[in-house]
């Protein structure tokens, strides 16, 4: 072994004189088996955080199909609540239209009368 002192640092080292072709390919071994520890190491962590992040984003799509739910459900009571109110609003109106041609049969009837009138006249001009 030859003592050299490292540039960029300034340290010196031990640095081996030659390296023969089994010590070089030991060395290469080594080294080939460090790097398919390492992608096992980084493909387990990144499966974890996968999964991890798939059961995040279920939660989420869980989340959004209840919040999906409920606005259904209530807007289906809102048109419910809609469809209630008009039909009382119509049974008004035709309960007070029955009530004023009951009370005023003869200007119903001449209202009547003007209003077909008025329409037969605007179909005959054509």
């Amino acid at each position: 072994m030859v003592r050299k002192t490292d540039p960029t640092t300034g340290i010196e080292v031990e640095v081996p004189d030659m390296l023969t072709n089994d010590e070089l390919s030991a060395q290469v071994d080594r080294l080939r088996k460090d790097i398919s520890n390492i992608s096992k190491t980084i493909a387990s962590l990144v499966e974890s955080k996968g999964e991890a992040m798939a059961s995040n984003i279920g939660a989420r799509v869980d989340a959004a199909t209840a919040q999906a739910s409920e606005l259904a459900s209530a807007s289906a009571a809102k048109i419910v609540a809609a469809s209630d109110a008009a039909r009382d609003a119509s049974d008004r109106a035709l309960d007070a239209l029955a009530e004023e041609v009951r009370q005023h049969p003869l200007r119903t009837l001449g209202i009547s009368l003007g209003v077909g009138l008025v329409l037969g006249l605007m179909s005959r001009s054509k």
